[in-house]
C-alpha cells in the first residue's frame, strides 16, 4: 500500500507540477490582454469583432479570453505568448486519452436500473466473475457484423445488489430518456437520479469537447485523507473539465486555502512552508555563479573572496581540504546546489483541515462547501442530471 501511495503521490506530483506552470501563463496572459487594449485605440476595432474562442464568451471567468494580435508588442510581453502557446500544447500531455463515461446502464434482476457503468466494469461482472449477464449488447462500431441497436447496452445483475432500505423507498416508475431517444422504465428516482443518469463526456462548465481531464470537486489533496466511505464509490464529486476550466477551478482552490484555512486552522506560522531558505548555501552558489560567469570582469579581491567562500564550502562538505575549484565543479554548484532545505516543523494545511472534522456532519458540510464554491468560481452549465450540492458524501455500504 505504501508503494502504491508512493507512485499516485508522484504522479499527482508530475500532474501538479505542469499545471502551476500552465496556471502562470494563465494569469499572465489574462493580465497581458487587459493592457495591451489600452495601447491600441478604439478606432481600430470599429466593430469590435473578436477572434473564435473555444469556450463560452459569457463565461465569468478570465482565463477563456480570445488573443490580441501582436502588433508593436514588447519582446518582453512576446516571450510570454510563445509560452502561453506551449501551456496549450501541454494539453496534450494532460488530457484524458479515452472516454471517461460509457453509460453502460446497470440493472438488478428484478430489472430497476441501478446505475451507469463503465466498459471495464461490465466486463469484469459478465466475463470475468459471471455475475451478469447482457441484458442489451454492447455493440462494437467496428464490427459490421452485428446489426445495431437503438437501446443503449445494459447488463442484468443475477443476484440480488444489497441497496439500503433508505434508497428504496422513492423507488417508483419514471421514464428516463436516455440519449439515443430510448425510454426505459423501472429506474430508480431520487436519491439515485445522478448514478442513473447518461453523463457527457464534456467540460461541465464551458461545454468543451476536447482536452478534457478529471477533477475532484473535493480537491484531491482533501479527498485522499478522507476515509475510505467518504470517497469509495462517489464520482458524485469527479467531474470533466478542460484545461482552462480546471485551472480556474484550481486557483480558486488556492485562494480557498489562504485566504480561509490557512488563517482559520494554522496557529504556529513557522508551520507553513515545506522548505525553508539556507542563507548560507544562497550566498555560496551566489558565489559560485558569479567565478563561474564573470570572474574575468570581477576585482581580483572579490574573486579571492568568492573562491574562499566556496572552498571553505567544499572543504566542509567533502572533509578532505583538498578540494579544488574547477570550472566543471563551479558550474555544477552554479546550476544544482539545493539552497532550501525541508522545514522539519512543516504540518500540511490539508491534514489540519481534515483533523478538524471530528464526524460525519462535519465532512458532509466540508465536501458540501466545496461544491457550493465549485458553481460559485465556474458557474458549470452542463452538469450531469441530479448532480446536487446537497447529494449523498458517504457511501452507506461502509457503516
Amino acid at each position: 500500500m505504501k508503494t502504491l501511495s508512493s507512485n499516485a503521490a508522484n504522479g499527482s506530483f508530475v500532474v501538479q507540477t505542469l499545471l502551476w506552470l500552465a496556471a502562470g501563463s494563465a494569469i499572465f496572459a489574462a493580465a497581458y490582454r487587459s493592457t495591451a487594449s489600452s495601447w491600441k485605440d478604439d478606432d481600430d476595432n470599429p466593430t469590435g469583432d473578436q477572434d473564435e474562442v473555444t469556450c463560452d464568451p459569457y463565461d465569468a471567468r478570465n482565463c477563456c479570453r480570445p488573443d490580441t494580435d501582436q502588433q508593436d508588442i514588447p519582446s518582453h510581453v512576446q516571450r510570454e505568448s510563445h509560452k502561453e502557446e506551449r501551456r496549450k500544447a501541454s494539453v496534450r500531455f494532460l488530457a484524458m486519452k479515452k472516454p471517461m463515461y460509457d453509460n453502460i446502464e446497470m440493472y438488478g434482476p428484478d430489472d430497476v436500473m441501478l446505475c451507469t457503468i463503465g466498459k471495464k466494469k461490465a466486463h469484469w461482472y459478465v466475463h470475468k466473475k459471471g455475475l451478469a449477464e447482457w441484458r442489451t449488447p454492447l455493440v462494437d462500431e467496428g464490427d459490421d457484423r452485428i446489426t445495431k441497436i437503438s437501446a443503449p447496452p445494459s447488463i442484468r445483475l443475477l443476484f440480488p445488489p444489497k441497496i439500503k432500505k433508505s434508497k428504496l423507498q422513492q423507488v417508483e416508475e419514471l421514464e428516463c430518456e436516455s440519449e439515443n431517444g430510448t425510454s426505459n422504465r423501472n429506474v430508480t428516482a431520487n436519491p439515485n437520479l445522478y448514478n442513473i443518469s447518461h453523463k457527457k463526456n464534456i467540460c461541465v462548465a464551458c461545454g468543451a469537447s476536447t482536452g478534457l481531464m478529471r477533477h475532484y470537486v473535493v480537491p484531491y489533496s482533501y479527498r485522499r485523507l478522507l476515509p475510505t466511505k467518504f470517497k469509495s464509490h462517489l464520482s458524485h464529486d469527479v467531474v470533466l473539465l478542460c484545461l482552462e476550466c480546471h485551472i480556474c477551478a484550481d486557483q480558486a482552490a488556492v485562494e480557498h486555502r489562504d485566504n480561509v484555512y490557512e488563517p482559520k486552522f494554522r496557529t504556529d506560522p513557522t508551520t507553513a512552508r515545506a522548505m525553508i531558505p539556507d542563507h548560507q548555501l544562497r550566498h555560496v552558489k551566489s558565489c559560485a555563479q558569479a567565478l563561474w560567469k564573470h570572474r574575468e570582469k570581477m576585482p581580483p579581491e572579490r574573486v579571492i573572496e568568492y573562491e574562499a567562500t566556496v572552498q571553505a564550502y567544499l572543504n566542509d562538505k567533502s572533509g578532505s581540504g583538498n578540494e579544488t575549484l574547477s570550472t566543471s565543479i563551479l558550474q555544477e554548484l552554479a546550476q544544482n546546489l539545493e539552497t532550501d532545505l525541508p522545514n522539519p516543523n512543516h504540518f500540511p494545511i490539508t491534514e489540519l483541515v481534515i483533523r478538524s472534522l471530528l464526524s460525519d456532519q462535519d465532512v458532509g458540510e466540508f465536501v458540501r462547501s466545496w461544491r457550493k464554491l465549485f458553481l460559485e468560481i465556474l458557474q458549470p452549465r452542463y452538469l450531469p442530471v441530479g448532480w446536487s450540492v446537497e447529494s449523498a458524501f458517504e457511501n452507506d455500504s461502509y457503516e
